[in-house]
């Protein structure tokens, strides 16, 4: 329906009214027959990101969560969880053309998974962390060139937790300026 709004009480604002409404409820129900075919039981008012959807599926495929069948000491989850780095986007300039490079990171969180192979660690019986040399990570790492990082039987290599102290390159890290909410920044001196 073609439409411009008045801002007036209209036949013809309340017939576009009631299609609008008529579209958006047709659009919720196809998308909760949608939801309704998943294999669990999950309310969608409590799926609230595709985390939900995927705890749920753990769920119905009776696989425990790790931290539920696995006793991992405080300094192994404290190690792990510091290697966790949440992506995130977003805008600083508007309205102005800029130049930009497209980056599809679609399914990155999926994809990293499975290329780590970490079904492995959810349906193991047991976990272990063992040390491995830094002559080992080392070698590895400096015999590395990128061409080498695209066949996927190389990501399983890189399962390990590595501390890096840096002496002439900087990371892109987390940062907070004047109460912002965090964003990317490049600190001045390596750690």
């Amino acid at each position: 329906m073609d439409h411009k709004p008045t801002g007036r009480v209209t036949d013809n604002e309340i017939k576009y009214c009631r299609q609008d409404v008529r579209a958006s409820t047709n659009l919720l129900n196809a998308m909760r027959t949608e939801f309704d075919q998943h294999p669990f039981d999950l309310s969608p008012d409590r799926s609230y990101s595709p985390a939900s959807i995927a705890k749920a599926y753990l769920g119905a495929m009776e696989i425990a969560l790790p931290k539920a069948k696995f006793n991992v000491p405080d300094r192994e989850l404290g190690i792990a969880m510091q290697t966790y780095y949440g992506g995130r986007a977003e805008c600083r300039i508007r309205k102005t053309p800029v130049p930009v490079v497209l980056t599809d990171f679609t399914s990155q969180y999926p994809t990293v998974n499975a290329l780590f192979g970490n079904r492995d660690v959810l349906t193991a019986e047991s976990a272990s962390f063992e040390d491995c040399t830094d002559d080992e990570v080392r070698e590895m790492l400096a015999q590395v060139e990128l061409e080498d990082t695209f066949p996927p039987e190389f990501w399983k290599r890189l399962s390990f937790f590595a501390l890096v102290l840096l002496k002439r390159y900087r990371l892109v890290l987390r940062s907070g300026r004047q109460n912002t909410i965090h964003s990317r920044g490049i600190p001045r001196r390596g750690s």
